[in-house]
């Protein structure tokens, strides 16, 4: 993976833009790897293996009898959850 400080990120923007392309590019500052710059196509990947592994857990999880909600209740639980953590991060 190539690598690169931020401010030659910054400087050489459309040459970052070129290498990640070919492969993810590691974005340093002050030292310490920050962000990771990747095309699209290798964005797109990551998220749909990401999908594909919540899918198996979720069907893992239900099958093995752990809970008794179905798809759709555990996502309106997990929604409800993430509205009430946001609502407590804003007061």
């Amino acid at each position: 993976m190539k690598e690169m400080s931020s401010t030659e990120a910054k400087t050489h923007f459309g040459a970052l833009l070129d290498m990640a392309q070919r492969e993810p590019v590691t974005i340093h500052k002050k030292g310490r790897a920050v962000a990771v710059m990747l095309s699209m196509q290798d964005f797109e990947e990551h998220e749909a293996m990401k999908l594909k592994l919540l899918q198996q857990a979720i069907d893992e999880g239900l099958a093995s009898g752990l809970s008794t909600y179905s798809i759709d209740e555990l996502i309106t639980e997990a929604e409800r959850e993430a509205a009430a953590d946001n609502s407590d991060e804003n007061a």
